[in-house]
């Protein structure tokens, strides 16, 4: 008895230390760390801000002269940055302010400002070797017919933000949860959940703790919480899979969306532990289960649709080939 208690103790004892080098390893190397060096956090920083504009650019009601704020940020940030960190952000931000621009015609109210961001952004005019690619891309898709395939889902995948507000009926959810559930999990556990939602009260109250879904939550019929439990991990090595495993859940969920032609959006749930347990709540989520992310989804609102092109990092940023030594 002893020795299993010793055994029992021990184990607990080394999530304890792992989670304190968790700890000590983002306390210095997170975005807000004095330790990391400005124009690293920086690289981060412009791609998050010019892809909220994008989100903006991409809503069905626009609002005229939104994100005022944050393109002043923006800006900052931009002529703060050292472009030998690599040019994506500045593709990226330039990109979306010059989709903001051309979102204003001569006249409006907001003109005094919009020519504020036009003069700036043709300080980048002529700039060798950059393509500016943010802002909105339109697409027409094509509504029902037969299932996408594995490559067209890849290819085609993309955040949309306005829905045809019909329910979803139940057999198309069951059979969505039933294509995410072929992603991978580790040793089978299949610890993940899916929690649906579509009485309007519950949404708009999950969607106001959620905080990510303002200009487009009134058209979202049809939301998803993904969970994973707790309970399926043991010991201090296994203190992260539990986010890997809902994550690879969470991306077969969308492309299993994506297959049935329906429209999603993943909505991060980077909230803190009060929020959380307000949204475990309101959502009616078992205790001990981590929140992954909400996915609004439904039918497409017609067959038009904006979406935020979210341009992707040069491959040579992404890929690293180790050679022996």
């Amino acid at each position: 008895m002893l020795r299993k208690l010793q055994i029992l103790l021990s184990a607990q004892a080394k999530v304890i230390i792992s989670y304190v080098y968790d700890v000590g390893n983002y306390l210095r190397y997170n975005g807000d760390s004095l330790l990391v060096p400005k124009k690293e956090r920086l690289y981060y920083r412009i791609i998050v801000d010019a892809h909220s504009i994008e989100k903006g650019l991409s809503l069905k009601d626009r609002r005229p002269g939104f994100g005022q704020e944050k393109i002043k940020r923006l800006m900052n940030e931009v002529s703060s940055y050292d472009i030998s960190l690599g040019t994506f952000p500045l593709e990226m931000a330039v990109g979306a302010l010059r989709a903001y621009v051309d979102l204003h015609p001569p006249g409006e109210p907001e003109q005094p400002f919009v020519e504020k961001v036009r003069q700036f952004v043709e300080r980048f005019n002529g700039l060798d070797g950059v393509a500016f690619t943010g802002g909105v891309q339109s697409a027409v898709l094509p509504i029902g017919g037969p299932a996408l395939t594995l490559l067209e889902g890849l290819q085609c995948r993309r955040s949309v933000r306005y829905f045809d507000e019909q329910l979803i009926d139940r057999t198309t959810l069951l059979e969505l949860v039933r294509l995410a559930q072929g992603a991978p999990s580790q040793c089978n556990r299949q610890a993940t959940r899916v929690y649906l939602y579509q009485g309007r009260h519950q949404i708009d109250r999950i969607l106001a703790l959620q905080g990510g879904a303002r200009g487009f939550s009134q058209s979202i019929s049809n939301l998803a919480i993904v969970t994973s439990d707790t309970r399926a991990w043991r010991g201090s090595n296994q203190r992260n899979q539990i986010y890997v495993d809902g994550a690879l859940f969470l991306m077969h969920f969308l492309l299993a969306a994506e297959a049935l032609r329906l429209v999603a959006c993943p909505l991060n749930l980077a909230v803190d532990s009060r929020v959380e347990r307000q949204i475990r709540d309101v959502g009616r989520i078992r205790a001990g289960e981590r929140l992954i992310a909400c996915v609004a989804l439904g039918p497409m609102a017609g067959t038009a649709i904006r979406f935020a092109r979210s341009p992707r990092r040069p491959i040579e940023e992404v890929v690293s080939f180790v050679t022996e030594e």
